[in-house]
């Protein structure tokens, strides 16, 4: 896989792979995104996201970067598969969806040209409002901690038996339920 790639190349994945794996990273990407957005603008932030980290993960950003990633990879016997992850949308708009939505069929029409086998994976949670997600988010968290009861300590393994669910569900009067 690494055989068609420069030296540069290869540092750079190198680098980015380390990069990836630290905690400063992980702990502080976020701010620092956030930050360079404020402070150097989207389209510099991205263009240079899209320079590093995103050019070792993905083909690109457009359907042109999509299928010319899929033709390089497929004249080197290596297959492809189109995904999308957008989520996190406030306030999401139907033309916004819709664009997204016309995107996205673009992208399988495109990669599936002739007899071109294709493959696209799609994360319904673009669909759905980064609100709703946080409401879902902290509806599971209580029931997690209220309902089942279980702590979410790392260090704890002990198993919630069927017992300690009927007898957690039975204290919500919830008796009527079947396996």
């Amino acid at each position: 896989m690494f055989a068609h790639d420069s030296t540069f190349t290869l540092c750079k994945k190198l680098l980015i792979y380390r990069m990836m794996g630290s905690s400063l990273f992980i702990n502080y990407s976020l701010f620092g995104i956030n930050a360079s957005y404020r402070l150097l603008g989207t389209r510099l932030t991205n263009a240079v996201i899209e320079s590093t980290a995103a050019s070792v993960f993905t083909g690109g950003v457009t359907v042109a970067d999509l299928n010319s990633a899929a033709d390089e990879l497929e004249a080197r016997g290596i297959g492809t598969i189109g995904c999308y992850v957008v989520e996190g949308v406030r306030d999401a708009q139907n033309r916004k969806l819709d664009q997204f939505l016309d995107f996205s069929v673009d992208s399988v029409r495109s990669i599936t040209e002739g007899d071109k086998e294709g493959h696209f994976a799609l994360k319904l949670t673009a669909y759905i409002s980064a609100e709703l997600m946080e409401k879902l988010n902290e509806a599971q968290a209580r029931f997690v901690q209220e309902v089942l009861e279980v702590a979410l300590d790392a260090g704890d393994e002990s198993v919630l038996t069927e017992a300690q669910l009927a007898a957690n569900l039975a204290k919500l009067d919830i008796t009527d339920y079947s396996r």
